[in-house]
């Protein structure tokens, strides 16, 4: 059995960078279909309501940011695991620091702070909160929370890979507590997102150590049927009822992020060796985590010139649109401005 896990381990590590790049995207998509949310998501509502697009982002919201998470403990356990890491606990806090708190300093400075400072009109006061205090930082937050999750589970890694059952339901509690906390506790730092998503986390750590189990044995109809089916007793009770269980609001989002870890890998499989052969397809997988940072301000922009102006399924294409060529485009230009710094400086 343990044999047969690290067969499996090691047929799902070749796609998982693939997968997270795949998530990115999500997320893109996501925040595309927003606006039409029930509980908003920007300066304004759509002015053309469309039941498609708000079940969309609902349904993309149970498990995006979700399944990353639990990819990056699967990997993270992973390099733990073959000592991929630095072993000391300050060389691995500036290894993350550099990927992942450097650019949520200057992409917070440079592009979201005052982006969101325009279209929000909000105070001085209120702009340090949400981006040096890290309480609301746009697209931002998942930096942060992440960040902050590597280094708890850097420093727990040994005392969490014993009594796993104990600390899935340990982990279970804090989500429960993180998200009942909203109410009451501010969300500096992305404390209680931490506390909300450290059980994915950990989930992909044990995936990783243990296996999916009787997971991988279910077809991918299966597991999507599965997923569809929490997510519609969970919109159900919202719409219908007005209410929101946790625990439930904990179900939809494991199914979510469990079903999309299997069934996208199983799609990388197919469909990798394909599409890598497109230019436009190694490049924008090659630089996901650079449209991640920008694409959001510039969904900003198409939704104020164009809402109410094109319907609303030609509003959210414009937004996906816009948002990557515009992002690719920075990318582009940021980069060869980076190469062309990098020569005047070597011929000096």
């Amino acid at each position: 059995m343990e044999q047969e896990n690290v067969s499996r381990r090691m047929n799902f590590l070749p796609y998982l960078d693939f997968v997270k790049a795949l998530l990115m995207l999500f997320v893109v998509l996501y925040h595309c279909m927003a606006l039409w949310m029930r509980g908003g998501w920007f300066n304004q509502p759509p002015q053309e309501e469309n039941l498609f697009l708000q079940m969309g982002a609902e349904w993309f919201k149970t498990f995006h940011t979700w399944c990353f998470t639990l990819i990056a403990g699967y990997i993270f356990c992973y390099q733990k695991c073959e000592n991929k890491l630095p072993s000391n606990f300050s060389a691995f806090f500036i290894k993350k620091a550099k990927r992942l708190l450097l650019p949520y300093i200057i992409v917070s400075a440079c592009w979201a702070a005052p982006i969101y400072k325009f279209f929000y009109q909000c105070s001085w006061k209120d702009l340090c909160r949400n981006f040096i205090l890290a309480k609301a930082p746009s697209q931002l937050w998942f930096l942060i929370m992440l960040f902050l999750l590597f280094l708890l589970f850097f420093l727990g890694y040994f005392f969490l890979r014993k009594n796993m059952q104990i600390l899935l339901v340990f982990f279970a509690a804090l989500f429960y507590v993180g998200t009942v906390s909203f109410k009451t506790i501010p969300n500096y730092f992305q404390i209680l997102m931490v506390l909300r998503y450290a059980l994915f986390f950990y989930l992909g750590m044990c995936f990783y150590l243990k296996g999916v189990g009787f997971l991988d044995s279910l077809s991918s109809v299966k597991l999507l049927l599965m997923d569809f089916a929490v997510f519609g007793i969970y919109q159900g009770m919202d719409i219908f009822l007005h209410k929101n269980f946790v625990l439930l609001e904990l179900a939809v989002n494991v199914a979510g992020a469990v079903s999309a870890f299997i069934i996208l890998v199983r799609l990388s499989g197919k469909l990798l060796p394909k599409l890598k052969r497109f230019k436009l397809f190694r490049y924008v997988i090659k630089n996901n985590f650079y449209i991640y940072l920008l694409h959001q301000q510039i969904i900003f922009f198409v939704i104020t010139f164009l809402n109410g102006r094109v319907p609303s399924l030609v509003l959210a294409l414009c937004n996906f649109v816009f948002s990557m060529a515009v992002s690719l485009g920075m990318i582009f230009l940021l980069q060869r401005l980076h190469a062309l710094l990098g020569r005047g400086v070597k011929r000096k």
